[in-house]
């Protein structure tokens, strides 16, 4: 008989965290995932909190993100031998600038009219943090002719840049090369600056990224290729200038938790993968042209994204601040994400393919969206993300063979209905935390991880999901309470549900056979009520360990079971167990048996109703002792017995579902019938 003993996850220290701890949170929480041969590096994609943590938080939130996510696997080193070979600057405020432009014979004073000029370096990071770091300075610089490589370490402030600037302004970056690095350039709260002809190809993560900085012009610059597929990212930034901008296999992003961060740029002639990036701001109404290499909205209302081809181009849709759109039968593929909205509500995104991303759909705070019949496959990450989003329909989506196949994070009120979201076998078909007041109705989560997995979330609808032939759980919950888990299919799974530090939720008329271990798992959960369900065929029908207490469990069937229909160790007390129906579980055959078919190793459980003195259906009951402590003794050290045995079956309760059907075909015989009387 295999232990019971053993919990099969882990436990999460502390409550909600914020910024970049969030993701810190849900590793945490699957490091039980070892057990399994896996990790969870589950890379949950830029989410964002500067409006109420802050820029550093939300800047910090970006690089946390992208470091999850295999960092061991670094692009090739490629040794260039243009320039002069000169160590790592690092130039700390305008007298620190002064000294070395002294001791290094740099040309120029620092004035607007005779700026320092570095030029025509050759710098190896060396696997350091940097090759070119200026911080607190606002003297007048340039930096061109430079090749900057080689920058990898990003355990720091610096990530790994090849030029990096913080609180600096007056700068002008022109004709550098920047490779292999992690950050190609990298400008924090640094405004005022210029940005031209430089050329960043395959860095890490991103080839030019802007932080908080303001008022600085990118013009001429062409960058191509990187790990991530992000060429040109701007985060919290405003009043940019963005002209002739070169892009290959890789695009721009925009995101920030303001409307400005948005709507205050000048974007204008630039391409990616040699076709135009089309930039709309204060627009109302229209259509995108056929020829867009990358779609931008900011602002803008009523207008129609249709039957567009957009690959490589880091996100081939984004919208922010955008409502009442449409966006249909496009084509989103090999990108970071496919589309992806941002504080924009009430569109329309239906019909769209996004295969082969990191994310296929992506939302951050947009809400009352309506998401239907999109093909979200074979991406890395989720298929369709919902992050701090509410009152969205996401329904008949295919969100099939990717890491995840729909994750509802921080979210609520919510419908999320007959989605295909099989096959995700890293993870989940459907995949919440935090989120509450979501329905998850009739949605086919079958061949994954785990069917259905919810965390820290309650009073979510789980509803006619059918959760087939998942490697561990058809509907694992965690650390979460009052959730109603209804008439579920949970079949060919290891547990058919799985309970864990979860309580006072409802778990009734659900299938749950066949599976490899449990029909129904509670592992240190408490208050809950298990009624009306069929575990039939199970390893074991039900089990209750690790101080899961004043459950009440009743009106099941319970059959069929390899080992015992109810299972109850490890300090599970003060349960209540009655109008169940055992049947030949524990090898009890046919007749009456010695074997008995529930466990009970705890103590202080009853297994009877004591205000109707009934108590469960044995199908091994041999009709003695009614009454009486020897009426069916229940094994277990605890000395447990069901005093009230049934002399027959309990009749199974129908569910809502089906109350709802019989009463429709009684009330249409009965219009029936007096159509034909009056005939």
């Amino acid at each position: 008989m295999p232990s019971k003993n053993s919990k099969a996850v882990g436990v999460i220290k502390g409550g909600r965290v914020q910024g970049c701890g969030r993701m810190h949170a849900l590793r945490n929480l699957n490091r039980h995932e070892k057990r399994h041969g896996k990790m969870f590096a589950l890379v949950l994609v830029f989410i964002l909190g500067a409006g109420v943590f802050g820029l550093h938080t939300y800047q910090n939130q970006q690089d946390n993100t992208i470091a999850t996510a295999g960092s061991c696997d670094r692009m090739p080193i490629e040794e260039q031998s243009r320039g002069i070979a000169h160590g790592a600057i690092h130039i700390n405020g305008n007298a620190d600038f002064a000294n070395q432009a002294g001791t290094n014979g740099w040309q120029g004073n620092g004035t607007q009219e005779n700026p320092y000029i570095i030029e025509n370096y050759n710098i190896d990071g060396n696997g350091g943090a940097y090759c070119i770091w200026i911080e607190n300075t606002s003297l007048w610089f340039v930096i061109r002719n430079c090749t900057v490589w080689n920058a990898t370490y990003i355990q720091s402030l610096v990530c790994g840049s090849g030029i990096y600037l913080t609180n600096v302004t007056n700068g002008t970056l022109t004709s550098n090369e920047c490779f292999s690095n992690f950050y190609g350039i990298y400008l924090y709260v640094s405004s005022n600056n210029t940005l031209s002809n430089n050329t960043c190809r395959d860095n890490y993560y991103y080839n030019i990224y802007l932080c908080g900085s303001a008022n600085c012009t990118l013009i001429n610059n062409t960058c191509f290729t990187n790990r991530f597929s992000l060429g040109v990212f701007l985060v919290c930034t405003t009043n940019l200038i963005i002209t002739g901008n070169t892009l290959w296999n890789i695009g721009f992003v925009i995101m920030g938790p303001t409307l400005e961060n948005w709507n205050t740029h000048v974007m204008e002639n630039n391409t990616v993968n040699g076709l135009p990036v089309y930039y709309y701001k204060n627009q109302n109404g229209g259509s995108v042209p056929a020829d867009a290499g990358q779609i931008i909205l900011a602002n803008c209302t009523n207008m129609d994204i249709s039957g567009h081809n957009l690959t490589n181009d880091s996100v081939g849709i984004q919208l922010g601040y955008s409502h009442y759109n449409y966006i249909t039968n496009n084509t989103c593929a090999s990108n970071f994400r496919g589309i992806y909205l941002e504080s924009s509500s009430e569109n329309r995104i239906m019909y769209n393919t996004c295969c082969n991303n990191l994310d296929g759909i992506s939302f951050w705070r947009s809400h009352e969206n309506v998401i239907v019949n999109n093909t979200c496959t074979g991406n890395n990450n989720y298929g369709i993300f919902l992050d701090e989003s509410n009152s969205t329909i996401v329904a008949n989506n295919i969100c099939s063979q990717n890491s995840c196949g729909l994750g509802i994070y921080c979210s609520s009120n919510n419908s999320v209905t007959e989605n295909d979201c099989w096959g995700n076998s890293d993870y989940y078909g459907v995949f919440m935390y935090q989120a509450s007041n979501n329905s998850i109705t009739y949605n086919e989560c079958s061949g994954n991880h785990d069917g259905i997995f919810i965390t820290d979330s309650s009073n979510n609808i789980i509803s006619n999901n059918t959760c087939r032939n998942n490697s561990r759980g058809g509907i694992f919950q965690y650390s979460s309470a009052e959730n109603e888990i209804t008439d579920n299919t949970c079949n060919g799974n290891s547990y058919g549900i799985y309970l864990y530090n979860s309580f006072t939720n409802l778990i009734i008329t659900n299938n749950n056979s066949y599976n490899s271990v449990d029909g129904i798992y509670l592992d240190n959960s408490s208050y809950n009520t298990v009624r009306g369900n069929n575990c039939s065929g199970n390893s074991y029908g039900i089990s209750l360990l690790s101080s899961s207490n004043n459950n009440i469990i009743s009106y099941n069937d319970i059959s069929s079971s390899t080992h015992y229909g109810i299972y109850i160790v490890s300090s599970s007390t003060a349960n209540i167990i009655h109008h169940n129906n055992f049947w030949q579980n524990n090898g009890a055959g046919k007749g009456v048996s010695g074997n008995c078919q529930a466990y009970d190793g705890a103590g202080g459980n009853i297994w009877y109703d004591s205000a109707t003195k009934e108590g469960n259906y044995w199908s091994n009951w041999d009709g003695s002792g009614w009454g009486t402590a020897s009426a069916y003794p229940i094994a277990g050290g605890a000395g447990a017995y069901d005093m009230y045995p049934l002399n027959s079956p309990v009749t199974p309760e129908l569910s809502p579902i089906a109350v709802l059907i019989a009463a429709l075909g009684l009330l249409c015989v009965g219009i029936f019938r007096r159509r034909k009387y009056r005939t």
